[in-house]
C-alpha cells in the first residue's frame, strides 16, 4: 500500500502533466504562447517570355550556322530592335553585332566582323543600297562562307519593311565581287535569287 504523502505527490505530478499537455496542445510544442511562424514567401514565378518592350519591334537576323549534320547554312534568330524611322539601320547593326553567347555555343557564326562600319545606307525603290568599310569587307573570306555572309545580309535586310532587295556598293559603285577567293555578286540581290543551300532553316 502506497503511503499517503507519496500518494499525494503522485497525484500532484499527474495533474501537472495533464496541465502541460493541455498547454502544448493549445500553443504548440515549444511550450510558449507564440503562434508558429508563417512559411517564408515564395519568389514570384517568371514567365517564359519577357513581355514586349514599348517602342521596340521584333525582327529576325539571319546568321551562318554549323548544323548538326555538319552542313553550313543560315538560321533566323529573333532580335528586339528600336521601332522608328531608322529601322533599316537598326536591322543592319543587329546583324553586325552577331550571335549571343548562347547562340555561339550552338555553333552560330558571325556574318560580318563586329568592327564593320556602316558608311552608307539608303533606300531606292525597295532596294537597300549599302556601303560598308573596306576593312570589314576584307575580313570576309573563305568559300562557301563568303557567299553565306552576303546572303545573310540580303535575308536580314529584307526583313525590314519596304526592302525587297540589296545592292552592296563601294564609293557609290555596285561591288562586282566579294570575299577571298572572290565570288561574283548580283547587282541587285533578292531572296528569290539565293541558291537552295543557303535557304534559312530551323535546325
Amino acid at each position: 500500500m502506497v503511503p499517503p504523502p507519496l500518494n499525494r505527490a503522485l497525484g500532484f505530478r499527474s495533474n501537472l502533466t495533464a496541465v502541460c499537455l493541455l498547454a502544448l496542445a493549445a500553443f504548440g510544442c515549444n511550450g510558449t504562447d507564440e503562434a508558429p511562424a508563417p512559411p517564408p514567401p515564395q519568389p514570384a514565378r517568371r514567365d517564359a517570355a519577357a513581355p514586349a518592350v514599348a517602342g521596340t519591334r521584333v525582327a529576325q537576323v539571319y546568321l551562318p550556322r554549323w548544323f548538326n549534320d555538319d552542313s553550313l547554312g543560315l538560321q533566323g534568330l529573333e532580335r528586339q530592335l528600336p521601332a522608328g524611322e531608322n529601322v533599316a539601320r537598326a536591322t543592319l547593326e543587329a546583324l553586325i553585332q552577331g550571335p549571343t553567347g548562347l547562340e555561339r555555343a550552338n555553333n552560330v557564326q558571325y556574318a560580318l566582323d563586329r568592327g564593320t562600319r556602316i558608311l552608307g545606307l539608303s533606300l531606292n525603290d525597295g532596294t537597300a543600297v549599302i556601303e560598308l568599310d573596306s576593312e570589314g569587307l576584307d575580313r570576309i573570306h573563305g568559300r562557301p562562307f563568303s557567299e553565306l555572309a552576303f546572303w545573310s545580309l540580303v535575308f536580314t535586310m529584307t526583313e525590314a519593311p519596304g526592302i525587297e532587295s540589296v545592292t552592296l556598293v563601294k564609293d557609290g559603285t555596285p561591288l562586282a565581287a566579294l570575299g577571298d577567293p572572290p565570288f561574283t555578286l548580283p547587282t541587285q540581290a533578292s531572296r528569290s535569287q539565293a541558291p537552295p543551300w543557303v535557304q534559312p532553316r530551323a535546325s
